[in-house]
């Protein structure tokens, strides 16, 4: 048997991955410019997007509005996490985050708590959108301006047009396999 040179694992790193989360329902709990920025991030995704919050700032009035998300004007209820398939809360609240945590936790439900960050399953990263071209940079939450200007630095190194590139590449691949699949 010969020896082989494999890579240590190195660790303290995040499982790095997109969910398609396309159709899922991802609950906001909040309603200032954190959810908001949540909410746009579900929003691209194709989310459906439910928020929880007794008021809302102005984007999020005009998502509500726009019919883009839907609003229960109202504090969190329990009730609340039945259809959900993922959690965001975006309050002040630390004990009701925490709270909010624990049920998800128990129904299995992945929780990102807002700057707190013992309780997420899950952070979000630092990204750069040009159509299907997604870059995100993380740095586990613990230098998140650190890893926006990594992105920053990563994103300004692309092509410009790289991202309708790859739209066109993508449609040629369709085309190629339905010629020959």
């Amino acid at each position: 048997m010969s020896e082989t040179s494999f890579r240590d694992p190195q660790s303290g790193g995040s499982l790095i991955l997109a969910w398609q989360a396309k159709a899922k329902t991802i609950l906001i709990v909040g309603g200032g410019a954190v959810a908001a920025g949540r909410v746009f991030s579900a929003l691209e995704a194709d989310a459906n997007v439910t928020v929880v919050a007794p008021a809302l700032c102005a984007e999020l009035q005009h998502r509500a509005d726009n019919k883009q998300i839907q609003w229960h004007e109202r504090v969190f209820e329990d009730r609340d996490l039945d259809d959900a398939s993922m959690v965001l809360t975006a309050i002040s609240d630390r004990d009701e985050s925490r709270r909010i945590a624990t049920m998800c936790r128990e129904r299995r439900i992945p929780v990102n708590a807002a700057d707190i960050n013992d309780l997420c399953d899950f952070w979000f990263m630092s990204t750069h959108r040009d159509h299907s071209v997604q870059i995100a940079v993380s740095t586990n939450s613990k230098a998140p301006r650190l890893a926006n200007r990594i992105r920053r630095t990563v994103a300004s190194a692309l092509p410009r047009g790289t991202g309708l590139a790859v739209e066109k590449i993508g449609r040629l691949r369709q085309r190629i396999r339905e010629v020959d699949p």
